[in-house]
């Protein structure tokens, strides 16, 4: 696939590799980096842009935090924020044994704002 030119990679944080794609260019966009709640915020408010307006922004671990070691996570806040503040609603959530669950969110209204 990296051959024929079909998929590519692109290393790099989150925050400054989605800049350099143009807005409107992904149908969606999965998220799993640090999981504070600021980066993660940061993260969403980039991928609003870099997504269709008919796309999806996913995301993983969607729970408190890792409890093996215990470390908080800011991403439910940093989700939930999101959706109210920019009108975005979760789509799909997963629900796995281990509860670091993925999140899906479609954009309410497909309008330019």
């Amino acid at each position: 696939m990296i051959e024929m030119n079909i998929m590519e990679i692109n290393q790099g944080m989150s925050t400054d590799v989605l800049k350099t794609f143009k807005d409107e260019y992904f149908d969606w966009i999965y998220i799993d980096t640090i999981h504070s709640f600021n980066i993660t915020y940061a993260e969403l408010m980039l991928s609003a842009q870099k997504v269709k307006r008919d796309g999806y922004i996913l995301g993983h671990d969607f729970c408190t935090g890792n409890v093996i070691t215990p470390v908080p996570y800011g991403v439910i806040e940093a989700v939930n924020k999101f959706c109210v503040e920019f009108e975005y609603r979760y789509r799909y959530l997963t629900l796995e044994s281990h509860g670091h669950f993925s999140f899906c969110l479609q954009r309410i209204s497909k309008h330019p704002n």
